[in-house]
């Protein structure tokens, strides 16, 4: 699903961990940049870190995308739980607001 922005994902996932890396050496922070929610040409995106174990550190790309006015959400994961934090394309349930 959505391969077409395969090529535009991957390279937004290289300069993510590019700059992720850069930012953890050259400014001695013990934390992962964080993104808010980002607009891109055809999907939206951010960037959240995480714990595994309360000691590991970790984050993970969510990227969103609207069709036919049905919510996705993919998502990529880096560190411990990488395995556990990526998925491919998925129908996003939100929960009914009360």
């Amino acid at each position: 699903m959505f391969e077409e922005l395969d090529t535009e994902i991957n390279s937004l996932l290289s300069d993510i961990a590019t700059e992720q890396a850069e930012y953890l050496i050259s400014s001695s922070n013990t934390r992962y940049k964080q993104y808010l929610r980002t607009s891109e040409s055809d999907f939206d995106y951010s960037v959240t870190e995480y714990y595994s174990n309360h000691t590991e550190l970790g984050y993970q790309v969510l990227f969103y995308k609207t069709s036919d006015d049905v919510k996705y959400i993919k998502s990529v994961g880096y560190g411990t739980e990488e395995l556990t934090r990526t998925y491919d394309w998925r129908q996003l349930i939100e929960d009914d607001e009360v």
